[in-house]
């Protein structure tokens, strides 16, 4: 394969951080170009290439000439070089704008993958190949790397074309520990969020990521035993709220301190910071290679939060204060490095609260955007509505633990919304349980009706004729599922407000439900 030579992009200007740096004071708790490109013929290209097809140099790279060459080749590891070196021809384009990075990448993993490259060579393998050679043109080169000399290319980070100075390194081996059992890992939450790195909580729009960090936030500045259920290491709290104002933090904490019994007088060891303009509280902006580098705003709150030595840092949320692309690799991870420096300098939990992608949101996953949002923290949470549409709507929400590097993975636990807070699901106060259960007993009741007045028998029995089953498929089902409905009707027949009724002649004897005092014999 040969590189075409693009036509050089205009000159960019790039706008690096600037301005004085920030004076960051925490709020206690108790105070609360585009551009055109030619069409023509370029080197190593016929004119007829771009004329039959429309297409763009990169393009016939993906779509011709790197199939061309791996179909060429046999042994897995040529085509495994195949893609590399295309991956090498791409960055060009990439660099000068021809074609999208992640274009570029998609294309070739999925030549790959046509290969079964993965399978014989390794995923990882492949990836790391694609992700160095599509790098390759970001750092000041005209041209890619030769094959033999990525060493030297990478250490060339100031583009001057003088290989950098080598740090010198050290190793260290097991007989330089101290002679003394290794430090047990510290926690925030046990066994679910360790200091001294970063975790996340992920989950939809108005799922209450918000309300129960906040909770979890409370609870450790105030010296709760627990969270949800979960054992706490009480301490203070640093809350960065980069979405939610001051005021509705204030209504959020006063419903918490009414359902577990604190005012904010028991909270001076949770510290909030509010951004003074909510249209400029970025962290981090992406540098040369796509690495996220920090404001002054993000510096001046790591050494506060490393003057106060919190237990816990929770941001709300990922999306206010990611000036990058949150599909990039380089940035996604540099990004949470970030955090993750804070985390061991302070020997806090961080807690990052995110957004799911879409794809996330329809698997159910929560993951968001590049699968490096769940590979670089060390524990990870997933908040969602419960599967039943009706459990759902009543505020039933399931609390997963999806990644743990440091522990096994905690069960699922269900929560439900009580009097604007998180609860674990069957904790609410009895008139709170019974307003919940009569109307999912009304549902029942009223599709019971419907079903005697058409003359169809339903019967508690599982099959064709089961009542939950029938019930949840019925189009007035209120989104009930049938499990939730065979609860509804053991509650009712234990209450005697329906009842179980045999008909039919003596050899075939037939059960249905019926209302109480309202059978009929046929």
């Amino acid at each position: 394969m040969t590189a075409a030579t693009p036509r050089p992009p205009p000159e960019n200007e790039s706008a690096g951080a600037s301005g004085e740096e920030h004076g960051v004071a925490f709020q206690d708790g108790e105070d609360i170009q585009d551009s055109e490109h030619d069409r023509a013929p370029q080197d190593g290209y016929a004119a007829a290439d771009l004329l039959d097809d429309d297409l763009t140099p990169a393009q016939i790279l993906l779509r011709r000439e790197i199939p061309a060459a791996l179909a060429a080749v046999t042994p897995p590891l040529d085509m495994f070089h195949v893609i590399e070196q295309g991956a090498r021809d791409l960055a060009i384009h990439v660099r000068h704008g021809g074609i999208d990075y992640y274009e570029a990448e998609e294309g070739l993993l999925a030549l790959a993958e046509a290969r079964g490259l993965q399978t014989d060579i390794g995923q990882t393998a492949v990836e790391v190949a694609i992700f160095r050679g599509l790098r390759g043109a970001t750092n000041g080169h005209d041209e890619p790397p030769p094959a033999d000399d990525l060493g030297d290319y990478y250490s060339q980070a100031d583009g001057t074309g003088e290989p950098a100075e080598p740090i010198a390194q050290a190793f260290t081996t097991p007989l330089d520990w101290p002679d003394e059992p290794p430090p047990r890992t510290s926690w925030a939450v046990h066994n679910l969020i360790p200091r001294g790195d970063v975790s996340s909580l992920g989950g939809d729009g108005g799922s209450g990521k918000t309300q129960a960090a906040l909770q979890l936030s409370t609870a450790m500045a105030r010296g709760a035993p627990d969270w949800l259920g979960y054992v706490l290491e009480p301490g203070p709290v640093v809350s960065l709220s980069a979405e939610e104002p001051k005021d509705e933090i204030r209504r959020r904490t006063a419903r918490d301190g009414a359902r577990h019994g604190f005012t904010r007088r028991d909270l001076k060891g949770l510290h909030f910071w509010f951004p003074s303009d909510f249209a400029d509280c970025t962290f981090a902006i992406p540098g040369p290679g796509g690495v996220m580098n920090g404001t002054p705003l993000f510096r001046s709150i790591e050494r506060a939060v490393i003057e106060l030595r919190p237990s816990l840092v929770v941001l709300d949320n990922v999306a206010a204060v990611f000036a990058g692309n949150q599909n990039d690799r380089v940035m996604v991870r540099t990004f949470v490095n970030l955090f993750r420096g804070m985390a061991r300098a302070s020997g806090a939990a961080v807690l990052l609260l995110d957004h799911p992608s879409l794809s996330g949101m329809q698997s159910g996953t929560g993951r968001g955007g590049n699968m490096d949002w769940r590979n670089s923290v060390r524990s990870a949470l997933h908040l969602r509505a419960a599967d039943d549409k009706a459990d759902a709507d009543r505020g039933c929400r399931v609390l997963e633990h999806v990644k743990s590097n440091y522990a096994p993975l905690a069960a699922p636990l269900r929560l439900e919304w009580v009097d604007g807070v998180l609860a674990i699901e069957g904790t609410a106060a009895p008139h709170q349980r019974a307003a919940q259960d009569a109307l999912a007993d009304g549902k029942f009741l009223e599709l019971l009706a419907q079903h005697i007045q058409l003359g169809i028998d339903v019967g508690q029995s599982e099959g064709r004729n089961y009542a939950p089953k029938v019930f949840s498929a019925s189009p007035d089902g209120g989104g009930f599922t049938s499990r939730g409905f065979a609860t509804v009707m053991h509650r009712l027949l234990v209450t005697g407000r329906i009842e179980i009724e045999e008909n039919g002649p003596p050899s075939k004897r037939r059960k249905r439900l019926v209302m109480a005092g309202q059978g009929r014999t046929k």
